[in-house]
């Protein structure tokens, strides 16, 4: 064998496996932005399901404003308790699945930087509002337990701040749910 055949057959095996290497790679990369995908339209959906459940808290509170706003002006001394339908106060259950499990995979690794950023602002207002939800309701349970429901519709003035409170909140995350979903689809 001569040493022309020898670098023949040594560059076509550098070759090879250079090239089985760029294929390895180009499969893992298209393999990573099928997840990133799969990912975003995944939160792409959940953040417009929470978008219509706010919209349900918020045409609610909003109800309840106006109608304790009548009583109120009305000089009422207690609320009739079948305004409350949907209970004293009626927050949205909303979701993160898909944001948690795009974390929990690192395919948020692979998502430009602004995209992970206004994604991570919309879920941190969400907890912003599941952190007053939460603590409401206690305050709520509390004076349920203490109170009675009674109580609570005798004094239904304070339970107008609350609701007030929501409202401000929920009106909040929508616009933020509304803006972020613009910049969201357009990419």
């Amino acid at each position: 064998m001569d040493v022309k055949q020898i670098f023949l057959e040594a560059f076509m095996v550098v070759l090879g496996v250079v090239i089985a290497f760029g294929a390895n790679e180009y499969r893992e990369n298209s393999n990573r932005q099928k997840q990133v995908q799969v990912a975003l339209s995944g939160i792409l959906e959940e953040i417009q399901t929470n978008q219509k459940a706010l919209q349900e808290s918020l045409d609610y509170h909003r109800m309840l404003i106006d109608t304790l706003q009548v009583l109120s002006r009305k000089g009422l001394e207690r609320a009739d308790i079948r305004i409350f339908n949907r209970g004293f106060v009626h927050p949205a259950t909303l979701q993160s699945t898909a944001w948690e499990a795009a974390k929990a995979t690192n395919v948020v690794s692979d998502i430009p930087y602004q995209t992970v950023r206004e994604i991570s602002a919309i879920y941190q207002q969400q907890e912003v509002y599941l952190q007053q939800s939460l603590s409401t309701g206690s305050l709520i349970y509390e004076a349920m337990f203490t109170k009675g429901t009674e109580g609570i519709i005798s004094n239904y003035r304070n339970l107008s701040s609350i609701h007030r409170a929501f409202y401000y909140q929920e009106q909040r995350l929508a616009d933020r749910y509304r803006d972020s979903l613009e910049i969201l689809t357009q990419k």
